[in-house]
């Protein structure tokens, strides 16, 4: 189910990419997905409580009000959006067991976090929007590089170091990625990612591989990065790739 959520969004993608202007968008269009599809649509929550609330917070009655009406509906959304399960990171998409079970925490006088245990699948979206090539390090003119020739291996491997050529930090696909593997009660996570103008090189045009300067080069870099990937997701972490002209599970 939750993979055909993420093929649906990536066929309407196909279908007509001018109506992803955002991120923000392909969040709507999986939460939409996702609770077409959940039955039950909502979890129920009627044995756990809302932690966190200081007795003497100015503010308390907020805190005892929101537990209040949680013992009340005694049920929540199955699908929610920037969901904060620990300090300073938040899953994009997060789909609930149909019950909840673990304790709600009320932080910094209103936040929620939840409790992974809580999760039956997460999602994680990246919408790279101008980039025509993947990223690489600083200190690596494509022009140089192109006259070196290097191989996939040589660009998941700067010489006389552990660090890759390509740039996996600046569109935080490694935090991405990283985030869903340590995710490990969750059983199942996916990262969807999505590309404007292709700059994995995923099946691409002649003009891009062949007659482009630099194409052969970008090719590489971008079966590199893909490669990357399949080696850096844990078990249990399927990515897929989305561009105008095509899809395709890196891994899954």
């Amino acid at each position: 189910m939750f993979r055909a959520a993420a093929e649906q969004i990536a066929d309407s993608f196909e279908r007509n990419p001018l109506d992803f202007v955002a991120e923000a968008d392909l969040q709507v269009a999986l939460v939409e997905a996702l609770r077409t599809r959940l039955s039950p649509v909502k979890a129920a929550a009627t044995n756990i409580t809302l932690e966190g609330g200081s007795n003497g917070s100015f503010k308390r009655e907020y805190w005892r009000t929101a537990q209040e009406q949680l013992m009340s509906t005694g049920q929540l959304n199955r699908v929610h959006t920037e969901v904060s399960v620990e300090k300073g990171e938040r899953i994009d998409v997060v789909v609930f067991n149909s019950e909840l079970t673990k304790p709600i925490k009320w932080v910094s006088g209103g936040s929620k976090r939840f409790n992974t245990a809580d999760i039956e699948c997460a999602f994680e979206l990246k919408f790279v929007k101008n980039k025509t090539s993947f990223p690489k390090q600083s200190g690596f003119p494509v022009g140089e590089l192109a006259s070196q020739n290097p191989s996939v291996e040589t660009l998941l491997q700067q010489p006389d170091s552990d660090e890759p050529i390509l740039d996996f930090d600046e569109n935080k696909i490694r935090a991405d990625i990283q985030e869903l593997n340590r995710l490990e009660d969750v059983n199942q996570r996916y990262l969807l990612l999505f590309s404007n103008n292709n700059y994995l090189y995923q099946n691409p045009t002649a003009r891009e591989s062949g007659d482009y300067r630099y194409g052969d080069l970008y090719h590489r870099m971008g079966k590199a990065a893909r490669e990357w990937m399949q080696r850096e997701a844990t078990e249990g972490v399927e990515i897929l790739y989305v561009h105008p002209r095509g899809k395709e599970w890196i891994t899954g």
